[in-house]
């Protein structure tokens, strides 16, 4: 019986299995957030994980972390794998909530449909940069002079797309501008209808003609543009 008994613990049949060794949530969060490329101003939040990642092999655990998606921000997915000696001996899900943070231009009080925005209106606050928002406003030069396109309220951090630059030229008189190298030539013009800074509006001249000239100022069209 003796024999039998010690027969078995050598082929292993009767081996005890080793303990499971818990890698850490803090090990985990560190590996995570450090593979994630998010640039100045990224806040990561609490992560969340598929469920304990648990290493019954003897030596050195380490971490390898891979995020499973390019983007910057939101809630990232990230593969952790753990190794002892080069081995992946287990790995998990973990989710990591990253918030991209900047200083931007906000509304300071609430503004209506085409109010112009001036310096009492705003105030400068760190924002967060959402996922495709590209079109932040980053300073009060930025803003100023633009025209509101809707109603907003107060802490409404300023984007492009809720602004547009004010008609410099509206129906009515003009000046008309030629210039050409060391030479300005001017005359007036009525403006059939309104154009902002850029755009090519339709002008009648005194003629009776009507032409094609760019905004450049206030009542102001260049017309070899």
């Amino acid at each position: 019986m003796r024999l039998f008994a010690a027969l078995l613990l050598v082929a292993g049949l009767g081996a005890a299995e080793s303990p499971a060794r818990a890698v850490s949530l803090e090990r985990i969060t560190a590996a995570a957030t450090a593979a994630i490329t998010a640039g100045e101003g990224a806040e990561f939040g609490p992560i969340t994980v598929s469920g304990p990642l648990e290493v019954r092999e003897a030596g050195e655990v380490t971490l390898q972390a891979e995020p499973l998606t390019k983007a910057g921000s939101g809630r990232i997915p990230v593969r952790v794998r753990a190794l002892v000696a080069n081995r992946e001996v287990g790995r998990i899900l973990a989710t990591v909530p990253v918030r991209v943070l900047r200083t931007a231009s906000v509304l300071a009080v609430p503004v209506t449909k085409g109010t112009v925005i001036g310096l009492e209106h705003l105030r400068q606050d760190r924002v967060e940069v959402l996922p495709g928002v590209t079109d932040l406003l980053a300073g009060p030069e930025d803003a100023v002079g633009r025209v509101a396109l809707r109603d907003l309220s107060a802490g409404t951090p300023l984007r492009g797309g809720f602004f547009q630059l004010p008609a410099l030229i509206k129906p009515g008189p003009v000046t008309l501008l030629f210039r050409a190298e060391g030479i300005e030539l001017s005359g007036t013009g009525e403006a059939i209808a309104s154009g902002r800074l850029g755009e090519v509006v339709q002008i009648r001249r005194p003629d009776g003609r009507v032409i094609r000239a760019q905004v450049v100022g206030q009542a102001l069209a260049l017309v070899n543009y």
